[in-house]
């Protein structure tokens, strides 16, 4: 399976109604390769997520770039990521 048919079989499951799953996932290879891409986006919506709540509260950009990694390493160890930890920063 493509990179590009891999992502957009991760969209399309994420996107779709949680009732829907099981009938979209009966219609699509469900290969490690589309496990990874949802635990990826799942985690670069995280860190973004965490990052513009930080600004949002009025914290500074260094705060902000320390909050998006503390929630990177708890999400990165609940999805089975091989090295939780994988601070970045910008």
């Amino acid at each position: 399976m493509s990179v590009t048919k891999t992502s957009n079989e991760a969209e399309r499951l994420a996107q779709s109604p949680l009732g829907e799953w099981s009938a979209a996932c009966d219609q699509m290879p469900l290969t490690s390769c589309l496990d990874d891409e949802l635990a990826y986006n799942a985690l670069r919506y995280a860190r973004a997520a965490a990052y513009v709540k930080a600004r949002k509260l009025g914290r500074s950009h260094s705060v902000a770039v320390d909050a998006q990694n503390k929630i990177a390493r708890t999400l990165r160890a609940a999805l089975g990521f091989a090295y939780p930890e994988d601070n970045v920063n910008f």
